[in-house]
């Protein structure tokens, strides 16, 4: 499951992981964390990338051979659309990539520092650039905004609203009292929402 997803999200032409990320520590990944390609493919998937000597003592893994395509000579444009969660409400993820770009969102998140519900990158792997909208309290990201979207190939319909009863910075770590948040500079508490 896990290459079959991590083969479906790359592309090529940025070196990267197309959104959506559910959680991620970083929005660009860097070249060297891509090493591992070439030896999980045997050397079918050569990128000129070294891999880093601390990473040589990892265990070694095998891209299953139906997939080495997604590394080598992926098919765009395509949408790829995943089920993250199978409920009455489920998450589901829409990544569309092309030569130039990648756009990837998911139908309803949060924007909790971790969090990439929808994300953009376009660019080569020398210079890539992206897009990752967010919401920011206090200058930084703030867990309560809760995201909405559809997506259809490469056209994205999106909305924010916001929690009364989330969390501020770090979800399941400081839920906001009584719905309000602090500015800094201000004596009092302002409603949310």
């Amino acid at each position: 499951m896990a290459w079959n997803m991590m083969a479906r999200h790359f592309h090529l032409p940025t070196f990267q992981w197309a959104g959506t990320h559910s959680r991620n520590y970083i929005t660009l990944l860097p070249l060297e964390k891509l090493a591992f390609l070439s030896t999980a493919s045997n050397g079918t998937v050569e990128y000129a990338v070294n891999p880093r000597e601390k990473d040589l003592h990892r265990l070694k893994h095998n891209i299953p051979t139906d997939l080495i395509p997604y590394f080598k000579s992926p098919i765009f444009p395509r949408l790829e659309v995943d089920t993250f969660l199978r409920n009455d409400h489920p998450i589901k993820g829409n990544t569309f990539l092309q030569e130039s770009f990648t756009l990837g969102s998911v139908n309803r998140s949060d924007f909790w520092n971790q969090r990439r519900p929808m994300l953009v990158y376009w660019g080569e792997k020398e210079l890539v650039s992206f897009l990752q909208p967010g919401v920011l309290n206090n200058g930084y990201d703030f867990a309560v905004a809760q995201f909405f979207c559809v997506q259809h190939e490469n056209m994205i319909l999106c909305g924010i609203n916001f929690a009364t009863d989330g969390e501020n910075t770090q979800i399941n770590l400081d839920r906001l009292k009584e719905g309000q948040i602090y500015y800094e500079g201000f004596e009092t508490q302002v409603p949310v929402g």
